[in-house]
């Protein structure tokens, strides 16, 4: 993740390892190498997909999607193993923090953006549902698909052979 570092901060975003000193409601830009994901059964019906991400910097981020909000996204979301995502901070308790994602990017896609053209995160399409409309007109842009071993790599967090 280090060589995205430069990015990040032209990006704004805030390193896991600051994300316990802000408070609950924070708004944030957070990225790096998704290393979980879940979708629990909830009692609503509605579904939630809970995300957790390694920048490399200090403990995994979580973050929560809530229904509302998957529902823009679409399944981009699982797609996508390199992740840029706005949202606010949450307190669940003294030490607990988790963010809820308001919008995702393809990580990748913004990179490359920004190195095409100095594209803004504003100037860059987040994560869209796709619809029946849209398909025909899109290119769905996602990370390809990586090894556990590549993706320790590049977190710095593996074997570099």
């Amino acid at each position: 993740m280090e060589r995205l570092y430069p990015l990040f901060r032209e990006m704004d975003v805030t390193p896991a390892r600051d994300l316990a000193t802000l408070p609950g409601g924070t708004a944030v830009t957070i990225a790096g190498v998704r290393r979980a994901m879940n979708t629990p059964p909830m009692r609503s019906g509605k579904r939630v997909v809970f995300v957790s991400l390694d920048d490399g910097t200090g403990p995994v981020s979580n973050v929560v999607f809530f229904h509302n909000v998957q529902k823009q996204i679409g399944s981009g979301i699982f797609q996508t193993h390199y992740m840029l995502i706005r949202g606010k901070t949450r307190r669940s308790c003294a030490r607990g923090l988790s963010v809820t994602g308001e919008a995702a990017w393809d990580l990748l896609h913004v990179q490359r953006e920004h190195a095409a053209r100095g594209a803004t995160l504003a100037e860059v399409t987040p994560l869209r549902r796709r619809t029946a409309n849209t398909a025909q007109n899109t290119t769905v842009r996602t990370a390809p698909r990586t090894s556990q071993k590549h993706t320790n790599v590049l977190s710095g967090m593996g074997d570099q052979d």
